[in-house]
């Protein structure tokens, strides 16, 4: 036989009549109403409380998963902007292919105008706009 416990409660009186008319109308002891109904609900409470940790695990990993997706992400972009600024030049070059232009430029000037008398034909010889 299983193990029993004594518990004492302090019930209302509307609920013990409501009980003993219960009891009378299934004719049952009331004692064993008493029991099926806590085993009611400490069943219904525990399922509840089951569903409850399998919602929360439920979320847990529906989070996990997100901020999975996002250090996926964050690493993807890392290594995308490794691979470009493997790509980007060094100091050294930038200085060295600026010189290059430079060096080019001076050599080879466009041909017409110099920049410093590119807008004289707006003026007459006097000076004054014509």
């Amino acid at each position: 036989m299983a193990r029993t416990a004594t518990l004492t409660v302090e019930l209302p009186s509307e609920i013990t009549e409501s009980l003993d008319r219960l009891a009378a109308a299934t004719q049952r002891d009331r004692a064993a109403l008493v029991v099926d109904a806590i085993a009611n609900y400490v069943a219904q409470e525990g399922a509840t409380a089951e569903q409850t940790e399998a919602d929360r695990l439920a979320a847990k990993e529906k989070r996990n998963e997100v901020l999975r997706e996002v250090l996926s992400e964050a690493r993807r972009r890392s290594s995308a902007e490794a691979v470009d600024s493997d790509k980007r030049p060094t100091k050294e070059q930038r200085n060295a292919f600026l010189q290059a232009f430079y060096e080019k430029a001076k050599a080879d000037p466009v041909p017409g105008m110099d920049a410093a008398r590119s807008q004289d034909f707006l003026y007459g010889d006097d000076g004054l706009p014509g």
